[in-house]
């Protein structure tokens, strides 16, 4: 990404940020830690959540391709989609049977 150069020096911080009222606290915390907008989270969590409704589980490599095309990068993707899945808001993928 380009955005390194221009608050290089400035810590990042989650206060202030458009829509942060909007987040629970672990919402909150993961953006904080990932540096990931308020906005972005939230676009990444409306994605994964009308593709959850389509489906009744979700893979991680679906929810990633998901929220990557929501604006995220794939670690960021693989956060979102951790924390909706610990939460219990989406269900994930059953693991495959034993071979």
């Amino acid at each position: 990404g380009g955005k390194e150069g221009a608050g290089a020096g400035k810590k990042w911080t989650l206060e202030g940020s458009p829509g942060q009222e909007q987040l629970s606290q672990p919402e909150a915390a993961l953006c904080n830690a990932s540096k990931m907008t308020p906005a972005d989270y939230l676009q990444a969590k409306a994605a994964l959540f009308r593709a959850s409704f389509l489906s009744t589980h979700l893979a991680p490599e679906s929810a990633c391709a998901i929220a990557a095309a929501a604006g995220l990068d794939l670690p960021k993707a693989l956060k979102v989609y951790e924390l909706l899945v610990a939460n219990g808001w989406i269900r994930a993928a059953p693991p495959p049977p034993p071979l």
